[in-house]
């Protein structure tokens, strides 16, 4: 038995690793911030006014000016293809699909479907905050800590879904501050820290020039172990409602790229049936 490392699955899975190991490394993402340990930087009690105020700017280049059209990603829909990749074989990705169903702040339904080795498996993952239900096929996946495994997942559904909606941002809760500017690669970007709550510190990097977020990185603890990742996101295009929302992205564990995907449809219904965040009755 081996472990499948997908913020989507934290499963137990036969005969696939799908995570951080000697798989494929790009240098063309922004290099990660050095890790603080468990002594991250202090959090101030209320945001930074030119941070809040940059934040503003990003949410009129995110709606078109309409700020109010923010609200429409609390539920929200999308299918994504693309490929994860085995520690075992690194040199060969594979396929994927991802269906996602989401209401901020508190409900999630993941849904894979992946062909490894000729054989195709399904892993969901069913959020109801606090409540967790991992599926491989009908079989329950037993988690560990489950504590922790469901914190951890909820860190990831903020970071690798809801961030690019902008929900964590404009939360009423979240603390944000350390605007500063810096270049990557002769490209200018703006970075920032963003806390909220019970989630770990988030560092987001944007494009100076038309504001999208380009990369979230963060810190967890997986089963006594640190582990860094970042969320890239990249060829930002207006969506539903004229929402500028990223067409590709990618998901890196300590450097590693583990996960590639692009977006093949959003959609933002008026509202999602709660039982969707529950596993389907056998």
């Amino acid at each position: 038995m081996a472990r499948l490392v997908t913020w989507a699955a934290l499963v137990v899975a036969a005969g696939v690793t799908v995570g951080c190991g000697p798989a494929k490394e790009l240098p063309d993402a922004v290099p990660l911030t050095p890790d603080a340990g468990d002594t991250p930087p202090a959090v101030p009690a209320a945001s930074d006014p030119a941070t809040k105020a940059y934040i503003e700017k990003v949410v009129k280049a995110y709606t078109g000016g309409k700020l109010e059209l923010v609200a429409k990603g609390k539920a929200s829909r999308v299918t994504l293809t693309g490929t994860m990749r085995d520690t075992s074989n690194p040199d060969t990705p594979i396929s994927a699909t991802r269906s996602i169903a989401a209401v901020w702040p508190d409900r999630a339904s993941i849904v894979n479907d992946i062909v490894y080795q000729g054989k195709k498996m399904t892993i969901g993952s069913w959020l109801k905050r606090p409540n967790l239900v991992i599926l491989e096929g009908n079989v329950e996946s037993p988690l560990s800590n489950r504590v922790e495994v469901e914190q951890n997942l909820a860190s990831d559904v903020a970071a690798q879904h809801w961030m690019g909606l902008l929900l964590p941002l404009t939360d009423p809760a979240a603390i944000v501050f350390d605007l500063r500017k810096q270049a990557f690669q002769q490209r200018p970007i703006q970075a920032l820290k963003l806390s909220l709550g019970a989630y770990p510190l988030y560092q987001l990097y944007f494009d100076a020039k038309t504001d999208a977020l380009l990369s979230v990185e963060y810190t967890l603890k997986e089963q006594g172990s640190r582990r860094r990742k970042q969320w890239n996101m990249t060829e930002h295009k207006p969506g539903p409602a004229g929402l500028l929302l990223p067409s590709k992205m990618e998901c890196r564990h300590d450097t590693v790229v583990v996960e590639e995907w692009a977006a093949d449809k959003w959609e933002f219904p008026a509202t999602i049936d709660d039982a969707e965040f529950s596993p389907p009755k056998k």
